[in-house]
């Protein structure tokens, strides 16, 4: 009987140090050793860019963040590899439409445009900085090898 007992420990001991180690192993690597992230600011011969976008293709796989109005840029699930990259500029969108009060004081929030106009919408870029047309292809020459987690890089771009 305590052979038995000795035996069956043995099993269930070494069955469960194969499920931790296949658990720890993995089948292939989690999804963060796949896929990373980039940041970091994008500049046209020193000043910053502040709109449009930063796309990396890796493969058949395209990821864009969008570049702020201070010339940061995150564009976040990159997969890990060699990743051809463009700068291409912001699409051309619409002024809003608002609705005013007759009764609405000029610069009233509800005035749409005052200094105290509530936030919520899209930043305002008065004039984009133009993003040079060489960048807007993979013909512009940049390329990032992304690794796993968070790649930081700033682009400088020239006209």
């Amino acid at each position: 009987m305590v052979g038995f007992l000795c035996s069956r420990t043995r099993l269930l001991s070494a069955s469960l140090l194969f499920v931790s180690l296949s658990i720890l192993a993995g089948c292939g690597g989690g999804p963060g050793d796949k896929f990373g992230s980039v940041e970091g600011m994008v500049k046209i011969d020193g000043s910053p860019a502040n709109s449009g976008n930063v796309t990396f293709t890796v493969g058949e796989t395209k990821v864009s963040g969008p570049i702020d109005p201070e010339g940061k840029y995150r564009a976040v699930g990159v997969p890990v590899g060699d990743a051809e990259v463009t700068v291409t500029p912001a699409a051309a969108q619409a002024a809003p439409k608002t609705t005013i009060s007759p009764n609405a004081k000029k610069d009233s929030p509800t005035a749409g445009g005052g200094k105290d106009a509530l936030p919520g919408g899209p930043p305002v870029v008065s004039k984009p900085v133009p993003i040079p047309d060489k960048y807007k292809s993979a013909a512009g020459g940049l390329k990032f090898k992304v690794k796993s987690g968070t790649n930081k890089w700033d682009i400088e771009l020239t006209k």
